[in-house]
């Protein structure tokens, strides 16, 4: 039975067009994945490094920050086949999400909202001298 899913699979996709149809969705989900990557949490790092790091050294801390957070994409890349092999593929994202349910109430309750703030209030904010709510910086 699997031998004649093989022929009839290799029928369809041997013909011209269906090789052509297949191309452009290939083309076209690469895109989708992209366009939905971007509005997702691996950008959120790089947005918020504009607004936390002060003016005096924000390119330089934007730029660590990127470097820092390629370093970490390859060092979960690397390390995938290694805890998929030991663990398994569905132990492997339960661990993933281990890891960012243990870090969304860190995110949560350490970055302040910023929605409606100058980037010298978020400075303020982020003086040593004491701390401060963003809720005494608006008044």
């Amino acid at each position: 039975r699997f031998w004649n899913l093989n022929r009839i699979i290799f029928v369809i996709i041997g013909s011209e067009e269906v090789r052509n149809v297949l191309k452009w969705v290939s083309l076209f989900s690469a895109c989708c994945l992209v366009f939905s990557v971007q509005l997702g949490v691996q950008t959120l790092p790089f947005l918020l490094s504009g607004e936390l790091f002060p003016a005096d050294i924000r390119a330089f801390c934007k730029g660590l920050t990127r470097s820092f957070a390629c370093l970490l994409l390859i060092g979960s890349l690397k390390m995938f086949p290694l805890i998929e092999h030991s663990i398994g593929l569905h132990g492997t994202f339960y661990s993933f999400s281990a890891v960012m349910l243990v870090c969304t109430p860190v995110i949560y309750f350490i970055l302040p909202e910023t929605k409606d703030m100058s980037l010298e209030m978020v400075e303020n904010y982020f003086l040593p001298s004491r701390t401060r709510f963003y809720v005494d910086l608006i008044r």
